[in-house]
C-alpha cells in the first residue's frame, strides 16, 4: 500500500503537534539576541548582479517560505499560525518593495504564491 494512502487511512498527525499540544514545554524558546537595524536611508548601493545570457540576476535571491506562510519551528507549534497572520498581502508587498530597493530581483517561490507575486 503506498505510504500516502496508509497515512490518510490511519489519520496520522504530526507527532510533534500531537504530543506538544497536550504538554507544552515552558523551557523551550527562541534565543534573545540584539540586532542593529538600519534604514533605507543608510543603503550604500545595491546587491551585486550576475548575468545569465542577457538576463541580469541579483546574486542574492529571496526565499519565499515565510512569505508563503511556511515555517520551520521545531516544537513551537504556534509559529505556523503566527507566520500566516503576520504576512498579510500588504506586509508581503512591503517586503518585496524593500528587496527591490536593495537590488534583489529574484525570489524562490511556489505556485501557491503566484497571486501575491503577480501583484
Amino acid at each position: 500500500m503506498p505510504l500516502l494512502i496508509y497515512y490518510i487511512k490511519n489519520k496520522w498527525d504530526s507527532l510533534g503537534k500531537k504530543f506538544l499540544s497536550d504538554q507544552p514545554d515552558a523551557v523551550s524558546g527562541a534565543t534573545h539576541k540584539s540586532f542593529h537595524f538600519t534604514t533605507l536611508e543608510e543603503l550604500k548601493g545595491t546587491i551585486p548582479k550576475g548575468k545569465i545570457g542577457e538576463f541580469e540576476l541579483s546574486r542574492l535571491i529571496m526565499g519565499g517560505n515565510l512569505i508563503g506562510g511556511w515555517s520551520h519551528a521545531r516544537d513551537l507549534i504556534y509559529v505556523d499560525k503566527l507566520v500566516k497572520s503576520y504576512h498579510t498581502d500588504e506586509k508581503v508587498m512591503l517586503t518585496l518593495q524593500l528587496a527591490e530597493r536593495c537590488g534583489i530581483n529574484a525570489i524562490i517561490s511556489n505556485p501557491q504564491q503566484c497571486r501575491i507575486v503577480s501583484k
